[in-house]
């Protein structure tokens, strides 16, 4: 039977490369979430809180990480022809000028912002500008993980994202337990985090950056027409999932914004650790470019095993919240048992949700990005006039991702009319 599952595997194309993506990523955020774990209990609620609102501002400063490097995976994978690795050595010395100017501009517009999100968060300027050199790394980094995941060199890749969660975890110890420098402590862990891979990931591109083929230049317009679209796109998605955490850190005190900040981190254990499956997903879909059996054979399996994972991890989640929360944040936490069950279906639904957009997307369908938008306002209406505790939060994104799943269900049964043999 083992041997039967790995011949298969091996034959799976989107199994065998998601494997290898998923160990890398599973490594990082394993160590990830062992430091988040470590920080929650070294920080305690009340700083916990400040830290889980600070990174729901780095999740909303990635949606342009994300969208270069999705963008940069959309162009090189479709690239076949024989001058192929000159075209990509032009992207990349092209990209890397330009991400790097704006990568200072956008530090700079944090420094700028800092007194003002402070602000409306209730916590000091200081832990808003420690963003800002974790800002320019964020920028800069997806050029050369955009450029491994296009040429589906996803041993490097994984190698590279574990080095990230590695790097966190030493790093983040040694400033805050022995340094104690608490949350900027923290703060400045995930910077280094992100800078290190990307000067790493040099290594495993030596071949792109060092070729003697004759350079071949490419129009900016023509790699990064997608963009705007995979910009929205990120941008909604990544909303939806921190926008409840800024919220929740502006109405309630940091005690109790401790307490959703450590639920809503075992929650997104299912959407990151189904992330590397989607990503796979998402360059075969972009390979194939349009609606096609084997497309639509790709999104399905990763669904299934999106609902699985889902399924597994909530009933846990459910069943055995008070020894969970126990084990990894410690008693301080205690009203987090409430929450956790729940925060596994809101994930578990999400994740559908940005799986198949990520699909819509790789086969070029934009409009319903517009849907998206439309649902990211109710959310925050939804949050603004109705939050009388946590757990009512929770069940109203709950019932509006259902809502979510069924309209992208549908923009893709719509597009399956329409598949190509």
């Amino acid at each position: 039977m083992i041997r039967n599952f790995l011949k298969r595997m091996e034959e799976d194309e989107l199994i065998k490369d998601g494997f290898i993506l998923t160990f890398g990523t599973m490594i990082s955020s394993v160590l990830t979430f062992v430091f988040h774990f470590y920080t929650g209990r070294a920080l305690g609620p009340a700083s916990y809180g400040i830290f889980s609102a600070l990174l729901a501002l780095v999740y909303v400063m990635s949606v342009l990480t994300n969208t270069v490097q999705m963008s940069i995976t959309n162009f090189v994978a479709r690239l076949g022809s024989s001058d192929a690795i000159a075209q990509v050595r032009d992207l990349a010395f092209r990209s890397i000028k330009k991400l790097s100017v704006l990568g200072v501009g956008f530090a700079v517009l944090i420094l700028i912002l800092s007194p003002f999100i402070a602000k409306f968060l209730h916590i000091d300027t200081i832990y808003v500008s420690m963003l800002a050199p974790l800002a320019f790394f964020l920028i800069v980094l997806p050029l050369n993980r955009g450029l491994l995941q296009g040429l589906q060199r996803f041993k490097p890749l994984s190698l590279n994202m574990a080095t990230d969660g590695v790097v966190k975890l030493l790093v983040g110890v040694l400033l805050i337990s022995v340094l104690g420098l608490g949350v900027n402590g923290a703060t400045f862990a995930f910077t280094a985090s992100i800078a290190i891979p990307f000067f790493l990931a040099f290594l495993a591109l030596k071949d792109v950056f060092d070729t003697k083929a004759e350079r071949k230049h490419i129009q900016s317009n023509t790699i990064y027409k997608s963009t705007m679209p995979i910009f929205l796109f990120l941008l909604s998605v990544t909303i939806f999932y921190t926008i409840d955490i800024v919220l929740v850190k502006h109405f309630f005190e940091e005690t109790v914004a401790g307490h959703y900040g450590a639920g809503s981190l075992l929650g997104k254990i299912i959407f990151f650790g189904m992330l590397p499956l989607i990503q796979v997903m998402y360059a075969k879909v972009s390979k194939i470019k349009q609606v096609t059996k084997e497309s639509l054979a790709f999104l399905k399996k990763t669904i299934l095993l999106i609902i699985t994972a889902g399924v597994i991890l909530s009933s846990i989640y459910f069943l055995f919240s008070n020894a969970i929360i126990n084990i990894v944040f410690g008693p301080d936490y205690g009203p987090t048992t409430e929450l956790l069950g729940w925060f596994g279906l809101v994930m578990g639904l999400f994740t559908i949700v940005y799986a198949l957009s990520q699909f819509l997307l790789a086969v070029h369908k934009k409009k319903f990005i517009i849907g998206l938008f439309v649902f990211n306002i109710i959310e925050v209406l939804l949050i603004w006039f109705y939050h009388p505790s946590l757990l009512a939060i929770l069940k109203a994104l709950f019932g509006l991702l259902i809502v979510m799943t069924f309209f992208l269900s549908v923009a893709v049964v719509r597009r399956k009319r329409n598949v190509v043999v």
